[in-house]
């Protein structure tokens, strides 16, 4: 899911958010304290130039709410749920009707 959310930032001209979830990517198998820091982080679901808060994205953004959605979803799965990865995931499934 990382992945799909990371393409989707760079096609919509995201580039600073997309570095942060390539340094997710990279981290994921390799350090996971690391990764598990970043992923909760304000950079991913705090406020303003966070990854989950970015702007338009066109045709784009109902494929970028359910993957973020989803990466919310596989966070609870395995534990590494936080209010942002939760308040995020609320709002979206609110705009998108599900």
């Amino acid at each position: 899911m990382l992945s799909e959310i990371e393409r989707l930032l760079v096609k919509c001209g995201y580039p600073w958010q997309a570095e942060n979830v390539r340094k997710l990517i990279d981290l994921q198998d390799t350090n996971e304290a690391e990764f598990v820091r970043l992923i909760q982080d304000g950079g991913m679901w705090g406020g303003s130039g966070a990854v989950w808060e970015v702007g338009p994205m066109g045709e784009d953004t109902v494929a970028f709410k359910k993957a973020m959605v989803q990466l919310a979803e596989e966070m609870e799965d395995v534990g590494l749920a936080c209010k942002g990865s939760q308040f995020a995931a609320c709002c979206f499934r609110n705009e998108l009707g599900s």
